[in-house]
């Protein structure tokens, strides 16, 4: 055989191979395109009622590993790839073994409730009709989420909380924090706002000595720090509105393990909590405000080092003064106002050492006079964070079957989306 003849045919067979190749590869790319479209069909045939989109996506997160109910959670886009909202599909069991599968379908921001579905699969189903979950459905879509019964709404106001509002206290921004770090390197801090004699806001978070690492809440969010049951963040976050709820402190009964059994979800220990909200109080009666306790920082610093902490370059970038007082353990005994010398001012210890005794004296749980804060909630979420009150379908058990279906969606997108109010 000539070579001439020998490179036609081999150029033949090399382009009957990539024809080939060409033809397989068209071939998988319409499988695969017809298998994405069969189950963009299915999807969209499921989850339009309660979440219409033009395309749905299976979202893969290890927080669902804390959400034992929920099997599986999708994301919808519009016809511009936009994020719509989320399905949530969820099957709850009540009774020990009678379940209840649904789809819910809520809003992108984690709101509201765009729909609810009744899966009717279950292998032992609750004790409802289909009437009586359209009934609730319709009082419950569209609307704000979490949400709760009027029942339930009825038993908080007529249930034995205390508020207790705090005698003294001036308006203003309030600040304090820890003077040593710990051994994460974090500095506890507190801030509080006081608006009509009333303490409206409370912000528990930490600051490390180390500018490159998180604040203690946003570690917490992305899983770099860790505790004891719910994230810190949330445990932060609970703590902070049950204080807001009964205004004094001292209402919260720390235990003398510095742990707390009357706030739903908060494990950790709160002493240095109530230590720093105390000293907050303390200023707020004073009129010693977050700017005056700064200036009372750079007194100190003046002192030590002289320099103000803006010279000495110890902001973070979100200003807050990052300096560990461990070398200096006396420093803060003779923390200084704006028009006070660094000798004159009184030792903070002696200032609350009956603030003190009188805190430490609520242990075990136990409150003075035996008032008690209202621990009410509902599928762990605090009365505090409901949005939405219906009246449900006639009967309390059957109406919070399909509430808690909701509500547990509302707590995983809240963990899911970072939210921290």
């Amino acid at each position: 055989m000539k070579k001439s003849k020998i490179i036609s045919l081999t150029i033949q067979a090399a382009i009957m191979v990539v024809i080939s190749l060409v033809i397989i590869l068209a071939g998988i790319a319409m499988s695969t395109g017809e298998k994405n479209e069969r189950v963009q069909d299915e999807y969209s045939e499921r989850f339009c009622d309660v979440l219409p989109a033009s395309s749905y996506e299976l979202v893969d997160t290890d927080i669902l590993e804390r959400y034992k109910d929920i099997s599986a959670v999708y994301e919808g886009y519009d016809e511009n790839g936009v994020p719509v909202g989320f399905v949530i599909d969820i099957e709850t069991t009540v009774k020990g073994e009678q379940t209840l599968h649904v789809l819910t379908g809520i809003t992108y921001d984690g709101a509201q409730l765009t729909g609810i579905k009744h899966e009717a699969d279950e292998k032992n189903p609750v004790d409802i009709s289909d009437e009586e979950i359209n009934l609730i459905a319709s009082q419950i879509v569209g609307q704000q989420i979490p949400v709760c019964i009027n029942t339930e709404k009825d038993i908080e106001v007529q249930s034995d909380t205390v508020v207790r509002h705090l005698m003294g206290l001036n308006d203003g921004t309030y600040f304090a924090q820890a003077h040593v770090a710990d051994k994460a390197g974090y500095i506890d801090f507190i801030e509080i706002d006081v608006k009509d004699g009333v303490i409206t806001r409370v912000q528990w978070d930490a600051f490390n000595v180390d500018r490159t690492t998180q604040n203690r809440r946003d570690a917490a969010l992305s899983g770099a720090y860790s505790v004891s049951g719910e994230n810190w963040a949330q445990q932060s976050y609970n703590l902070c509105h049950a204080l807001i709820d009964c205004q004094d402190p001292m209402l919260l009964a720390m235990k003398s393990d510095g742990t707390t059994d009357i706030i739903p979800g908060v494990t950790v220990n709160i002493r240095l909590f109530m230590d720093l909200v105390n000293e907050c109080i303390d200023y707020s009666r004073a009129g010693f405000d977050k700017d005056a306790y700064y200036a009372g920082m750079d007194a100190i610093f003046m002192e030590l080092f002289s320099g103000t902490a803006e010279e000495l370059g110890i902001y973070n970038k979100d200003g807050y003064i990052v300096y560990s007082f461990s070398d200096y353990p006396n420093a803060f005994d003779y923390f200084v106002g704006p028009e006070e010398s660094f000798e004159d001012r009184p030792v903070l210890e002696d200032e609350n050492k009956d603030k003190n005794n009188e805190i430490n004296s609520l242990e075990d749980g136990v409150n003075v006079g035996g008032s008690s804060l209202s621990t009410n909630s509902i599928d762990g979420i605090p009365m505090s964070e409901v949005r939405t009150f219906i009246d449900g379908c006639g009967d309390v058990d059957r109406t919070l079957y399909v509430l808690s279906p909701v509500n547990i969606s509302y707590k995983f997108l809240k963990e899911y989306l970072n939210w921290l109010a």
